[in-house]
């Protein structure tokens, strides 16, 4: 797919559509092929583990919009790579910059073998009309899908708001006593803070994330699948002012395709519309 400055591959062409309104990092080089550490220097800068990483030294530097969400996120059906967290570690940097991990899986066990294979999502994306023409398919969100899952513990349903908040106050009261005595203490600070934003997270996280409320044209230009509901979700986010969100594909290495170059087609697939619908 052709556009005015760039070729893109013809597995792409939603992507090739917008070719021009991408951004194109291309000074970005490892001399350690290997997956691993590759996947780390992209992420941090380094190709060990423990240096922070990208979005950590974002939020470091530039702080969140929304003090009710993280200010990092990262999206994937289940835990990304064959490196995990150390990809959006906050590393020496206070913990609060950390990403926070949330699959967007549907939590459901009929879904589950499903939604490890975007692919799959992706095989059947066209119907047929009456006269026989192939149209796509409206993009319908699976029924086992309920965004208040997609975040551990984020409800509490022993405690009330109102009960909840006393608890924070009282020990926020606690630790500047014990502050008063012994010194500030990052790691303390750290957690108290994570709490703050998992007590806020009550009122905006199950509304950012039920993209059920998008309208049907929406679900159809992003398609249908998990990687584009992940999309979708990283631009619901990005709108309610989270500094740095992370889409990955999938979990594994689905891109190496050593033994099968053609895997290539079935991912491109899988994802083509939803990343062209994300610019």
């Amino acid at each position: 797919m052709a556009s005015a400055e760039w070729t893109v591959s013809e597995l792409w062409p939603h992507l090739g559509e917008v070719a021009d309104d991408v951004c194109w990092i291309r000074s970005v080089y490892t001399e350690i092929p290997n997956h691993e550490p590759s996947c780390l220097m992209l992420n941090t800068g380094a190709n060990q583990a423990g240096r922070p990483s990208m979005g950590a030294w974002i939020t470091y530097g530039l702080g969140t919009e929304n003090q009710n969400l993280p200010g990092y996120v990262v999206l994937c059906p289940d835990i990304p790579t064959t490196v995990g967290p150390p990809l959006w570690s906050n590393g020496f940097l206070p913990a609060i910059h950390q990403g926070t991990f949330i699959s967007n899986r549907v939590q459901t066990a009929q879904a589950d073998g499903m939604d490890d294979m975007p692919e799959e999502a992706a095989a059947e994306t066209m119907e047929k009309d009456k006269d026989g023409k192939e149209k796509p398919k409206k993009v319908v969100i699976e029924k086992g899908f309920d965004p208040k899952k997609l975040v551990s513990y984020v409800n509490n349903p022993k405690f009330t708001l109102p009960e909840q908040r006393r608890e924070m106050d009282l020990l926020q009261k606690l630790e500047g006593m014990r502050m008063a005595n012994t010194g500030s203490d990052a790691q303390v600070e750290a957690v108290i803070k994570s709490m703050e934003i998992a007590y806020r997270m009550q009122t905006d996280a199950p509304e950012v994330f039920d993209v059920r409320k998008e309208s049907q044209a929406t679900l159809d230009l992003y398609g249908p699948g998990p990687v584009a509901r992940g999309a979708l979700t990283a631009v619901r986010l990005a709108e309610k002012g989270v500094r740095m969100v992370q889409l990955y594909y999938s979990k594994g290495d689905p891109w190496d395709a050593h033994a099968d170059i053609f895997a290539h087609k079935a991912n491109a697939k899988a994802s083509d519309q939803a990343f062209a619908a994300v610019h």
